[in-house]
């Protein structure tokens, strides 16, 4: 069975983490740095075990919105990436191949008589790994978590950028001017981190496969 761990950590570094960014910058362009409680805990005050109601209903609207931010990136941005991630599945897929049949040559041992497009399709080869190598599995899904965030964190990044465009428009202030810069170097910066998360997930995956086939 599929380790706990590894998924409970996806659901943390994929979903929760850029759900409480986006929260978090929300709560500055509405209301002003420092008055987050006024966004997302209005109305507590008078809750008994405060800090643990707190830190709940935090993980669960993160969660919540990195979740909803999630399927709109497979809905728009995974689109906008889908040829790009199979050229660079593809050329994973060479350079690993010729590598692995160098290493084998090298130890005397026989080469793979396959070309890259017979090889299986860079998900087919992760789930195999899931089954005959989960620590490696666990290695990848980090690296699936990674550019995940990264998407999350775009898309939510190009809802709020036009909302703190509005709203520093009615009222100027040094928290929403910061971000109107901010933001577009981030996205910029995530959008480089999503192809090279892809091609170090790829590349993995496609040497992991290799070494453990028949």
């Amino acid at each position: 069975m599929w380790s706990f761990i590894p998924q409970l950590f996806y659901d943390f570094l994929a979903r929760i983490v850029p759900g409480s960014i986006v929260m978090v910058l929300t709560a500055i362009i509405i209301f002003g740095l420092g008055d987050f409680d006024s966004f997302s805990l209005s109305g507590l005050e008078q809750v008994e075990q405060l800090t643990f109601v707190r830190v709940f209903i935090w993980v669960l609207e993160a969660y919540l919105i990195g979740l909803i931010l999630g399927q709109i990136s497979e809905m728009t941005l995974a689109r906008l990436l889908k040829k790009k991630f199979k050229k660079i599945e593809k050329e994973s897929k060479t350079k690993c191949l010729e590598q692995h049949n160098r290493i084998a040559d090298a130890l005397g041992k026989p080469v793979l008589r396959i070309k890259a497009d017979d090889l299986p399709a860079i998900h087919s080869m992760r789930n195999h790994l899931r089954h005959v190598d989960p620590a490696d599995a666990a290695r990848l899904l980090k690296i699936r978590a990674e550019r995940r965030l990264c998407e999350v964190l775009i898309v939510g990044f190009s809802i709020l950028w036009p909302i703190d465009l509005i709203f520093l428009l009615l009222e100027t202030n040094a928290e929403r001017l910061i971000l109107i810069i901010l933001i577009p170097v981030l996205t910029i910066i995530f959008w480089a981190r999503v192809l090279r998360a892809q091609r170090n997930l790829a590349n993995g995956t496609t040497v992991g496969w290799l070494f453990r086939i028949p």
